[in-house]
């Protein structure tokens, strides 16, 4: 099977998922994203989001679907409390500096469109 191909994903519910469970969302927004569903996508993040994860993973999960999204606003504070609660963590460091670049540098070019 090709790399990227929705094939494996068709069972996926085209239907919202019903939980309270945040890191529940997170891994379904995942799923979606690599699928390239990715309003569905930012939905379930978005839920996720709302429902105040704290565990690491859950908020790098999260962190990441908005990062692939290109929403490094969102991505960035989540990266950020999870580099707070475990700042040992090389990877989430990068993840942090690498959404606050991109985010920095979307909202420069926008500053200078505007212009």
């Amino acid at each position: 099977m090709q790399a990227g191909s929705s094939k494996p994903c068709k069972r996926l519910p085209r239907r919202s998922v019903s939980t309270d469970r945040a890191e529940y969302l997170g891994q379904y927004a995942r799923l979606l994203v690599q699928v390239r569903r990715d309003t569905e996508a930012l939905q379930a993040a978005d839920r996720a989001v709302a429902l105040g994860p704290t565990d690491a993973l859950t908020l790098d999960t999260i962190g990441c679907v908005y990062s692939r999204l290109g929403a490094h606003d969102r991505a960035a504070p989540l990266f950020a409390q999870r580099s707070r609660s475990n700042p040992i963590t090389s990877q989430m460091r990068y993840n942090l500096a690498s959404s606050l670049g991109l985010w920095a540098g979307s909202t420069m070019r926008r500053r200078i469109t505007r212009s």
